[in-house]
Formats: C-alpha cells, structure tokens, sequence
C-alpha cells in the first residue's frame, strides 16, 4: 500500500514543498525553491547570482539572474525561474484514485519536479483536466530539444529587440494585455521566442548541446539512454497518462531526480530504496 505521508523534508530537503509566502506565488517561485536551484545546481551556481524577488511588473516571486553578460554582450539576459515538469491534470481522470495519484500529489512542488526556465516561457499547455493533457515533461523536453536541434539561427534580430526591449523596462516576459503592451509600444511574444532566446544566448551561442542541457539540468532520469553513451539521442522518455503504473513510475523519478539534484547528479541505491520503501513504491532497483 502507498503511504502518502512524504513530510519528511528535514531529512531529506529534496523532498521538502516550499509553501508560497504570498497569495498569487507559484510554489516554484519562492524564495526557498529558487535558492535550491541556485545552490544545487552546479550550472547555476557558477554563472548567476543568489535569488532576487522579481519586479511587480513581472510577476511575484523569485528569480535568479546571470553574473556575467552573455557570450554577445549586446543581447539582454532573461532570468531564470522554474516550472513544474509535470502535473497531476497531465493524467486521465479516471486514475484520481489510482495507487501513486496522492503521493504525486505530494511530490510534485518539489525540485525535483521543477525544471528551470527563462522567465516567461510558456510551453502553453492543453486543457486542463483532460487526458492527454501536455502539461508534462515529455512535451515540454520535445520541445527544448526540438530547438537545440535545429541547425538555424533560432531568434531572429525583430524578436530580441521585443525582448530586450521589455527586459530593459522591467515589463513582463510572460503574456500581457494589448492595451498594456501598446502604452509601451511593444508586440505579443509568440512561438516560445523567450525559450528560444534562452537557448540560442545561454547555451547554444556557448557552444552547448541538448546533451549538454540534460546533464547540467540533472534529467537523465526522464531521457532514453545512458548518458555514458554518447551514440544515444537522448530523446525524452514516452509519458504514459492513462496507466496507473506508470504514475507510480513518474513518482519515483521525480523523487530520484530530486537525489540526484542534491548530490550533484549521484545516486544512492540504498537510500533511495529507503525512501522508497517507506513510500510503499515497489521494485525501486530496476528502474
């Protein structure tokens, strides 16, 4: 039987659900979750500075900003914030009382269902409640790998003006009303341009891979293949929203995600098998 009772954060911070301080913040946003980010991550610890609270403009909570310029120092930084990777409306809702739907419910506002991103990307999931909803990590990862793989130039000069212009007025890069955007003369952002941006400045410009992406993101628990295998692509694992086995399966990612990211990628069999046992998810050593 699943035991729901996860609240052991204290032991294990990874596992720990940073409550917002403030009405209107997401649980990935707070100070807490963002300065796990900022600490944990060794990619984000080298190259941006400690958690800042964003700009009432933007949005409540906390982000993360880069130290230095990017490679071309005339191009604007976007901050980093995280999303949720997966939720529990991505399932049908025939599992609601599936075995694992409570302790993904329990999970999944820890960090190790955060995934971070550039501040006001959008992956635009579907309806809610549905299944087949794509408000998971296999849509949202098909669509970063997507964009590392293609071989052009991914942001074109017209929509790093829109986004340099907004960063520079401390506007939102998220969505915003005509209105507000014509008192400042400024267009719709469309078709992922802040992810694009982010991946073409961040990381693309500095010669990284997707591979790169995935290992300094700690996502091999959520790619086909060892990340030993340099002959692999990587491609982001299949999510399965109508099968009550894998969202047993989900849960233990995330929580394996979660070790990894506070053991800088390394994985104790033995104490993960632990919290597993405690959780009542079965056969954690094949997985």
């Amino acid at each position: 039987m699943i035991n729901n009772d996860c609240d052991f954060g204290e032991e294990y911070p990874f596992l720990k659900v940073y409550k917002p301080e403030y009405k209107d913040e997401h649980y990935e946003v707070t100070k807490e979750a963002m300065t796990f980010v900022h600490d944990y991550y060794d990619y984000y610890k080298r190259n941006y500075k400690e958690p800042e609270k964003r700009s009432q403009m933007t949005s409540k909570g906390w982000s993360i900003s880069r130290k230095e310029p990017y490679k071309d120092k005339e191009k604007l930084c976007i901050n980093v914030v995280a999303d949720v990777f997966t939720t529990p409306k991505a399932f049908s809702e025939d599992l609601e009382n599936a075995d694992g739907m409570a302790l993904l419910k329990c999970i999944y506002h820890t960090v190790g269902n955060f995934i971070p991103i550039p501040e006001g990307a959008n992956f635009r999931p579907g309806s809610q409640g549905e299944a087949g909803n794509s408000d998971h990590y296999e849509f949202k990862l098909n669509i970063i790998k997507e964009f590392f793989d293609e071989e052009s130039y991914l942001i074109t000069e017209d929509e790093i003006d829109q986004i340099s212009e907004r960063i520079d007025v401390g506007y939102s890069l998220g969505s915003a009303r005509q209105n507000s955007l014509d008192k400042y003369g400024l267009e719709p952002l469309t078709d992922y341009s802040q992810l694009r941006y982010w991946i073409q400045l961040e990381w693309k410009d500095g010669d990284k891979t997707w591979k790169d992406f995935v290992k300094e993101n700690y996502l091999q628990d959520f790619v086909d293949g060892d990340l030993s295998d340099c002959s692999s692509d990587w491609k982001p694992l299949k999510f399965d929203g109508e099968n009550p086995l894998y969202l047993l399966d989900l849960c233990g990612r995330i929580i394996r995600r979660g070790y990894r990211i506070s053991h800088k990628g390394e994985l104790d069999k033995a104490e993960i098998n632990k919290i597993f046992n405690h959780l009542g998810i079965p056969d954690i050593s094949s997985r």
